[in-house]
């Protein structure tokens, strides 16, 4: 699965949504079913909150040696948090594959504060990282802005990826 925010960090209205590509290897017509199911907000653990599961599926049929890569499944989270997630594949009531993950639904983003924010994080960016995807810095930097940071020792996270190719 893949989604399109870093971290699987979703804010405001932004849709929950994780995309799939589904293939069949087969020499047979497949019929089968996407899924993401999800639990959330929290772990239960927390005052006040009671977390609930939810589920959305995806239909799809593939001619032999066909593939997909237009499955969306899109979750309908009312609640601000955190949720764990099972994102799979089924054919003929069998799961084929799953995958565990999480994702988080925040508050808009309506802060005003930029560098005289009190929120900040050290943060060495290139310096002391590991480069495993050309958009490590990218997904850092808009997971570090997601949570409220306005400022880090390294520059600013909102306009970080520009400025790392100038290095």
């Amino acid at each position: 699965y893949t989604t399109a925010e870093a971290g699987n960090v979703f804010v405001g209205d932004q849709p929950v949504q994780f995309k799939l590509v589904v293939a069949n290897r087969s020499a047979q017509p497949v019929s089968g079913k996407a899924y993401l199911r999800f639990r959330g907000p929290g772990t239960g653990q927390e005052g006040n909150v009671t977390p609930a599961d939810g589920a959305v599926t995806a239909d799809f049929e593939l001619a032999p040696g066909a593939k997909r890569d237009d499955l969306v499944l899109t979750a309908d989270v009312k609640l601000r948090g955190w949720y764990a997630a099972r994102v799979g594949v089924e054919v003929g009531g069998q799961v084929l594959q799953e995958r565990q993950t999480t994702f988080a639904k925040l508050a808009p983003d309506q802060r005003q504060a930029g560098a005289d924010s009190p929120y900040g994080v050290w943060c060495f960016w290139s310096g002391h990282a590991s480069y495993r995807t050309p958009e490590h810095v990218d997904k850092l930097a808009a997971l570090i802005h997601k949570g409220g940071w306005r400022w880090t020792y390294g520059g600013d996270p909102s306009g970080r990826a520009a400025k790392e190719g100038e290095e």
